[in-house]
């Protein structure tokens, strides 16, 4: 050790720094952000996902076999991470999923040091991975070299970190950096690579791989992960100076009227493909444009930043004011206004300044487009059922194609319908296999629903729907939603009947079959998913512009027929979501497995991610529109609070339409100006960027 550290000590006075406020981190083999298995204080960076595959995995011993992890910190001082490993070498076999949390304790001055607190396998009952470790780091930027020191109790049949832990990281390079551990039983050391970031439109190829420890089983074999850095936001494209030149109003002796003015703004909108549209003036002195958001369906920024821009190029020298109202099967969903001034100088490169203040003025109409009376919008997506983490395998699935159909028929209303179509299954979705009864239709008709809409007063709105529902349900459902003006604060509540209509079966309820109070007669009864349903859930979700993070709670009576809390906490990065969730439910008369459950709530945590399918802009044009999802999602779950790991499924679900007021009304829960001052660089760039 002596000559090692003779050896490193050199290295440093010779290297020069890279000049990194906080070191490079790296997901752990064991999924948190550190070394091999001994955690750093320091979380993983900030803006980026972390998808992984390693080889070290701990049951009663050390064993190569496959593991696959994603983290991701959802602000700079909190950081999640899932971790699915298999016991043997066989994927198709036993696994584990388990879910990491660690936080670092705010007030610490930066040039002290960093300190946090972490979980390992957060509710787990097989204990293979259990662990809560408290840690300090220090980042020494001149010598690029991070020092941890920490302390933890682990159920680990290793002891690892199960004690006093120690690490140290040097790395005199961006690519690569020598790693030394001591995990409270073992010193184990390797050596940790990454690709610049300059390669690969700014993600990364990184890698570790410990070299040599001195437990006998961590010797025996190379353990290595290797994976993807991936940034969860988009760079902007950079604006030049010629790009820039064409923000300035139209002179009025160019043009021989106002109208020929806006003329030019309707042929500039049609050219970028909006289809349904008018132009008017309120006044002499104010714009009003109101448009159909079939073009940037992903993100209602998008349409904002176009349209804006472009009143901003065509406006002649006499119209000062501007206001965009955005409009969703004919009614008004998001409204922003403005001075062109001000806005001109944002583009340039000022700060947003935006209001909701409406006309007081009518308004005259001078130019307008209209779309085919009943021009369809088609929606395609992957719709997955599937498992992680389970007795007979890491993952099974069951994937179909998605098609939703919505025709727009009067203002407010709509017709949707869903149809699915069987792409592939693993081999336990099949039929007489562990999870045949998620498995999908080869095709069918899934929903058939009526929709009305209507706007009320004081930021409010209305949403009706009656029509078929998961195949052999009647639904009869109402949503009404309030925003504030600035779209931090949303309350909304919802409520559905959904009669059953279908083929009715009967069969043994394995929950009455494990009450020793009830005879086999008596469990002998219509199976659980052949009921009518009853929802009620009502909501309260805050949007936080400075953390760019929206929080979720819920109460209610669901899917399932159990009632209880769901709680989410989501974080936004450009257009995608990452989100830590808890939900606590009783009385559920399926989704649950053959367990006995100790507590009368059922208790999960989940973290999963909402990303969009397709490109920012929709194929549109006066007869068609067809676009990906928006809010495709997926969220890994794991029981807590019990002593076994009993699948649920279903629980705290809602029930609702993907034609719903969130999604189709509320720009997917991120409408408001605080929303949009938030993304800034987003509203600038769309009008450059897009054409």
């Amino acid at each position: 050790m002596r000559l090692l550290s003779t050896g490193i000590g050199l290295l440093i006075a010779t290297t020069p720094a890279l000049a990194n406020e906080q070191p490079i981190v790296q997901p752990s083999l064991n999924g948190y952000g550190g070394y091999f298995n001994v955690p750093s204080a320091y979380n993983l960076q900030e803006g980026y996902g972390s998808i992984i595959y390693s080889t070290l995995t701990e049951r009663g011993g050390y064993k190569d076999t496959p593991n696959y992890q994603f983290g991701v910190s959802l602000w700079e001082s909190v950081e999640l991470s899932t971790r699915l490993s298999a016991y043997t070498q066989d994927s198709s076999g036993s696994s584990d999923l388990s879910a990491n949390v660690k936080m670092q304790i705010p007030f610490i001055p930066d040039d002290w040091f960093k300190l946090a607190v972490g979980i390992q396998d957060l509710g787990g009952a097989a204990n293979h991975y259990d662990a809560k470790f408290m840690v300090a780091s220090k980042y020494f930027a001149d010598y690029n070299l991070d020092i941890s020191l920490g302390a933890g109790s682990s159920d680990s049949k290793l002891d690892r970190i199960n004690g006093t832990f120690a690490a140290l990281k040097w790395q005199p390079y961006e690519w690569g950096a020598i790693l030394a551990e001591y995990d409270a039983t073992s010193t184990n050391y390797g050596i940790e690579l990454a690709t610049p970031k300059n390669w690969l439109w700014g993600a990364q190829i990184i890698s570790k791989a410990m070299l040599g420890a001195s437990d006998d089983q961590l010797a025996d074999n190379t353990f290595y992960s290797v994976g993807l850095n991936v940034p969860l936001t988009r760079k902007a494209t950079e604006i030049t100076p010629t790009q820039l030149k064409q923000i300035k109003p139209i002179e009025t002796e160019q043009t021989s009227s106002l109208a020929q003015t806006l003329s030019m703004l309707n042929k500039a909108l049609v050219r970028r493909d909006f289809d349904q549209f008018r132009i008017g003036m309120a006044g002499n002195s104010r714009i009003v444009v109101e448009v159909d958001n079939s073009v940037y369906s992903t993100n209602v920024i998008d349409t904002y930043g176009v349209v804006i821009g472009l009143i901003s190029q065509y406006a002649p020298n006499q119209v000062k004011d501007f206001t965009v109202n955005i409009k969703q099967s004919g009614v008004v969903v998001n409204s922003a206004s403005g001075n062109l001034a001000q806005y001109r100088s944002f583009l340039k490169g000022d700060a947003l300044k935006l209001s909701q203040n409406k006309p007081n003025t009518d308004i005259n109409w001078f130019e307008s487009e209209s779309s085919f009376f009943i021009k369809p919008k088609i929606t395609l997506y992957p719709h997955l059922n599937s498992t992680v983490g389970t007795e007979v395998g890491m993952f099974d699935y069951s994937l179909a194609l998605a098609s939703h159909l919505e025709l727009p028929l009067w203002k407010g209303a709509a017709f949707t319908a869903l149809h699915i179509n069987q792409l592939k299954e693993s081999k336990d979705y099949r039929d007489g296999r562990a999870f045949s009864g998620g498995r999908q239709p080869d095709s069918a008709l899934l929903n058939a629903t009526f929709h009305q809409v209507v706007n009320l007063p004081l930021n409010s709105r209305v949403l009706f729907n009656y029509g078929k529902y998961a195949q052999d349900f009647v639904q009869t459902s109402v949503e009404a939603d309030w925003i504030s003006d600035s779209g931090a604060h949303r309350v909304s509540v919802y409520a559905g009947n959904y009669k059953f209509e279908g083929h009715t079966s009967y069969g043994y309820d394995r929950n009455c079959l494990n009450d020793p109070d009830k005879v086999l007669i008596e469990c002998y009864k219509k199976i659980a998913s052949d009921i009518d349903r009853k929802i009620k859930v009502a909501k309260y979700r805050y949007y936080s512009s400075s953390l760019d993070t929206s929080f979720l709670a819920k109460y209610g009576q669901f899917w399932s027929g159990d009632k209880g809390y769901h709680f989410i906490v989501s974080r936004h990065f450009d257009d995608v979501e990452v989100n830590f969730s808890f939900k606590a439910t009783k009385g559920a008369r399926e989704g649950l497995s053959g367990f006995n459950y100790e507590d009368d709530y059922q208790k999960q945590v989940g973290i999963g991610f909402t990303v969009p399918l397709g490109p920012r802009k929709d194929f549109n044009n006066k007869y068609i529109n067809i676009r990906g999802r928006a809010d495709w999602s997926y969220v890994l779950h794991t029981l807590v609070g019990e002593e076994h790991n009993g699948l649920t499924f279903g629980l705290a679900d809602e029930a609702r339409n993907f034609y719903n007021l969130s999604t189709h009304f509320n720009n997917f829960d991120r409408s408001g100006l605080n929303y949009l001052q938030q993304n800034q660089e987003r509203l600038r760039s769309a009008f450059f960027e897009l054409r």
